[in-house]
């Protein structure tokens, strides 16, 4: 019984380890919607990592993972204003599972910064899966800077929205 009790425990300790040693980034966020022209997003700081840590996995791109919330027959805003790396944005709606995908917005600050402007639907309320990845992906080390608004869908910051992808 001890034997088996001292067994269950090494294979409990090697398993968290294991998962200790995975960088990881999950978040659920949720802004007030903007009511005029321009609130100012919420501004994150995220960082891309490769896995070089154990069991394997070494130089393969781990990106940047978060949840974020936005109501039906709205604006969701997210844009990269500074980056360590060429990165991307991709974003999976709940519900309709409809993506977009960007990795350059031309913006005159920041040509190669990616920019999405969802303009959600009638069945997209809840937390929208949003991945910041190298737009290559390459396994790297880069922190990068992600602006992250919510406004109504006929406001100007909005025009020209993004195109969903298209279903396989």
């Amino acid at each position: 019984m001890n034997r088996d009790i001292r067994a269950i425990c090494f294979v409990m300790t090697a398993v968290f380890a294991a998962l200790l040693s995975f960088d990881a980034s999950a978040a659920e966020l949720k802004v007030p919607l903007c009511t005029t022209q321009d609130c100012g997003p919420m501004v994150l700081v995220g960082r891309l990592n490769k896995s070089d840590r154990c069991c394997g996995f070494q130089n393969l791109s781990m990106p940047w993972v978060a949840q974020v919330y936005a109501n039906k027959n709205e604006c969701l805003w997210l844009r990269v204003t500074e980056q360590g790396s060429d990165s991307e944005i991709v974003v999976v709606a709940p519900a309709t599972a409809r993506a977009w995908r960007n990795d350059s917005s031309k913006d005159p600050a920041c040509k190669t910064c990616p920019l999405l402007k969802i303009i959600t639907s009638a069945q997209e309320a809840g937390w929208f899966l949003v991945q910041v990845n190298q737009n290559q992906g390459a396994a790297l080390d880069a922190e990068f800077t992600l602006e992250y608004g919510r406004y109504k869908s006929n406001n100007p910051i909005c025009s020209s929205p993004s195109t969903p992808l298209h279903a396989p």
